[in-house]
């Protein structure tokens, strides 16, 4: 019998994301009954399942704690890439603080607590022109917003926005990265540790809705001096949560400092696009990730 794969979607993508489908034809190429999922259907079986694969579920974000209960659920039946601890962990942007502690490279980040009043320098620590302000909780840079401090309405705008964030959840105060408008964001792409491919993404602040969907992402060379980064960002996270193997899959987001050196954006490795369809042979190179999972 072949043993099954679950691609773990949310309802609004019964069928999964675009970039992912090709996975479908991949895995049963490999003799893996692969099958798509969604995460909160009571219809699942679960237990059938070898391996279930988190791609898409994107709702997420506003159901934060039904979904860790229910990665806890779901990976007592069946084996969960990546697992409910990574996911607990990743889900919340407090992440950033913890790697910082461990040495790695991260955009200078201060976190603040729900319901909490916010330092009085909050904005003066950032050292910074410019500042963003986000949830700790958020996908698609949604409830994030740049500020710049020296326009009196556009700061007075900013602190209500941090108040109101706070009224429901943990935020987070970053200076505004200018490399992110030039050079770009870099996400590179890892499987099982090793590196995949690389993507410019644009930031999204300022977008309309319909630009953060869909925006102008492309493949992009990567400096050996990213790659490190991004390599020591996933040892650190391996040692932190004390896991036993690679990360099935993990996206690092990366952005140049001031003095042109990589720091870390953001750690995807929760339900991350992976942009398998914009470098060849990517999805074959997550198929055999897959593979090796459940046939050894």
């Amino acid at each position: 019998m072949k043993p099954v794969v679950l691609l773990v979607t949310a309802s609004r993508l019964p069928s999964l994301e675009e970039d992912d489908r090709p996975l479908l034809p991949a895995l049963t190429a490999r003799g893996i009954d692969a099958r798509v999922a969604v995460w909160d259907d009571p219809a699942v079986e679960w237990a059938e399942a070898a391996l279930g694969v988190i791609r898409s579920t994107w709702d997420y974000t506003t159901r934060r704690s039904e979904y860790l209960a229910w990665s806890e659920r779901a990976g007592r039946l069946t084996r969960l890439c990546n697992p409910p601890s990574v996911l607990s962990w990743n889900t919340h942007k407090g992440y950033l603080v913890e790697l910082a502690a461990r040495g790695v490279p991260v955009v200078p980040t201060r976190l603040v607590r729900a319901r909490e009043s916010p330092p009085l320098d909050i904005f003066a620590w950032a050292n910074s022109s410019r500042v963003v302000v986000k949830p700790a909780v958020s996908a698609g840079a949604r409830g994030t917003r740049a500020i710049a401090l020296g326009d009196p309405a556009d700061r007075a705008a900013g602190e209500a926005h941090l108040r109101a964030l706070l009224e429901v959840g943990d935020a987070l105060v970053q200076p505004f990265q200018p490399a992110a408008d030039g050079h770009g964001e870099r996400s590179l792409l890892f499987f099982e540790g090793g590196f995949s491919h690389a993507m410019r993404k644009p930031s999204l602040l300022g977008c309309d809705a319909d630009q953060r969907a869909a925006p102008r992402i492309v493949p992009a060379p990567v400096s050996p001096a990213e790659i490190a980064v991004a390599e020591a960002v996933l040892v650190q996270t391996g040692a932190l949560l004390g896991l036993s193997e690679p990360l099935l899959y993990a996206r690092v987001d990366l952005v140049l400092d001031a003095a042109g050196a990589p720091q870390l954006m953001e750690l995807e490795v929760t339900e991350p696009r992976l942009f398998l369809g914009d470098a060849e042979g990517a999805h074959d190179r997550l198929a055999d990730a897959i593979a090796r999972r459940v046939l050894g």
